[in-house]
């Protein structure tokens, strides 16, 4: 026979059968290879069982109360009752509290066939990765209207991705444009104006995000942008006065990586484009070709089409590789009739991590019909 003064794992195992389960006192004592007389005696005498529970359960107790209303045990024995009749008390802390008063009184009753912890729904704790929206190029210029950085804006706040990367090319500094210069479509340009344009369209889109959501920002340089660090040093003389250093990038909360230095997130790599090493080109083909070549999940833009390849791989993982180039409303007129037509939106990549996260596509048209208000 088991000595139930001398255990005090017997006496919290005898509370449980008795309060939780449900069982009679002799029931527990026969399961448990106790004499009943002695267990009836231990709930019987103060009800000194309590302090068993008590310090067995406080854990549980706290839990509970904070899965009610997000609140501990000694919170809301200290201040819900002052709360509950407080004048501007809601419904919630109403409810906690009468679910709080039932708890106590069954804490303390001693009653058999009293479940005191309500079932409590198991909190599984699942890594469901990162969500990340990748902006692709939105080349802002002065001469265009850049409210579709506000739509991108309205449906990132609306999504709440944990990151926003934009995949660079956001200034498209055409005023130094080596393409065009000595071309009538050259003459008016200024890179004061392009500045002002790329500043005006980040503001746009930052002014749509909530005061209290504070995704991180990731800015990858992209070419367009590599043209003012281009000009410093072409023309060393204007070193201090231009370069993507001066841009207000780092002012208005972007982390920025250097034109081509890809940068990891979830196992996942971000950058402009996917630069063969021994040119520093573009690397070409399909999103397949350049997956297989690099053997690293990406993501890149500066290629206007979307691209989407997805492989196994041996270790029982899989790689993704993204091309998406384009997030911009206009056309190209270098581009012609058939090179502008395009993909033009940006990803979505849900439950990031281990190199992975499944994509959604979402279109500037889809954005433009849900967010756009005409003034």
């Amino acid at each position: 026979m088991n000595n139930l003064k001398q255990s005090e794992d017997l006496k919290l195992k005898l509370i449980q059968l008795v309060t939780v389960k449900g069982m009679s006192i002799a029931s527990a004592a026969r399961e448990l290879g106790l004499a009943p007389r002695t267990c009836q005696e231990f709930f019987s005498k103060e009800k000194n069982w309590q302090k068993v529970w008590w310090g067995n359960y406080e854990k549980e107790l706290a839990q509970y109360g904070e899965y009610l209303g997000k609140r501990t045990s000694e919170f809301l024995e200290s201040t819900i009752p002052a709360q509950y009749s407080h004048p501007l008390a809601t419904e919630e802390d109403k409810e906690v509290y009468e679910t709080y008063k039932r708890l106590m009184k069954n804490v303390h009753s001693g009653e058999s066939n009293t479940r005191i912890f309500p079932e409590l729904p198991q909190k599984v704790i699942v890594d469901t990765g990162l969500k990340i929206i990748v902006i692709a190029d939105t080349q802002c210029k002065p001469e265009e209207d850049l409210d579709y950085m506000s739509w991108i804006g309205k449906f990132v706040n609306d999504k709440k991705p944990d990151v926003v990367v934009h995949i660079g090319d956001h200034f498209d500094t055409p005023s130094l444009s080596s393409y065009d210069k000595g071309k009538k479509s050259f003459e008016g340009r200024r890179l004061k104006a392009d500045l002002e344009a790329g500043r005006k369209g980040l503001e746009l889109f930052q002014a749509e995000l909530d005061e209290d959501y504070n995704p991180r920002l990731v800015f990858c340089l992209g070419n367009h942008e590599q043209r003012i660090d281009r000009l410093a040093n072409d023309m060393p003389e204007l070193d201090g006065f231009v370069g993507t250093g001066l841009l207000p990038l780092k002012e208005m909360g972007w982390e920025v990586y250097d034109f081509l230095r890809p940068v990891n997130i979830g196992g996942i790599f971000f950058v402009h484009y996917l630069a063969n090493p021994f040119s520093g080109k573009p690397y070409g083909g399909s999103a397949l070709n350049q997956l297989k070549t690099v053997g690293n999940s990406f993501v890149v833009g500066h290629k206007q089409c979307l691209d989407v390849a997805i492989r196994p791989t041996l270790n029982g993982k899989h790689q993704i590789g993204i091309v998406n180039g384009a997030c911009y409303p206009f056309d190209e007129s270098y581009k012609g009739i058939q090179g502008n037509n395009h993909f033009r939106g940006l990803t979505v990549l849900h439950e990031v991590k281990d190199g992975f996260g499944t994509p959604m596509f979402v279109s500037l048209d889809y954005m433009k019909a849900k967010f756009y208000e005409e003034v």
